[in-house]
């Protein structure tokens, strides 16, 4: 087995693992095919937690996109102001929609 494989392997393994906000989020930094099966999630939210440096970058982006949600209801940011921030945190709107339909269907589907 390689290093490269090793490594691979460890993401993937950690990246099967991650909760549904965090899956999204590797999701989108992947090269998500057009219509991407349950059975590629590992691998895909693998690559996406490569590209972002690592698991715990993943989550840190999770967290910024939810501390964005909360304040809409906490601070009253406005919605114009909302989507701004969100098109700048995700500027693919219909990839970050498929990432968190996938993301759910993951969480539905898997054993």
């Amino acid at each position: 087995m390689t290093t490269q494989t090793r490594t691979e392997w460890r993401l993937g393994d950690r990246a099967q693992n991650l909760a549904y906000g965090p899956l999204a989020v590797a999701l989108y930094a992947a090269d998500l095919p057009d219509e991407p099966q349950l059975d590629d999630l590992s691998r895909l939210a693998a690559q996406g937690v490569a590209r972002l440096g690592g698991v715990t970058r993943v989550r840190e982006l999770y967290q910024e996109w939810t501390a964005l949600t909360a304040r809409v209801d906490l601070d009253g940011l406005s919605p114009e102001e909302y989507q701004r921030a969100i098109r700048a945190m995700w500027p693919d709107a219909t990839k970050m929609d498929r990432c968190v339909g996938l993301a759910y269907q993951r969480l539905i589907w898997s054993p």
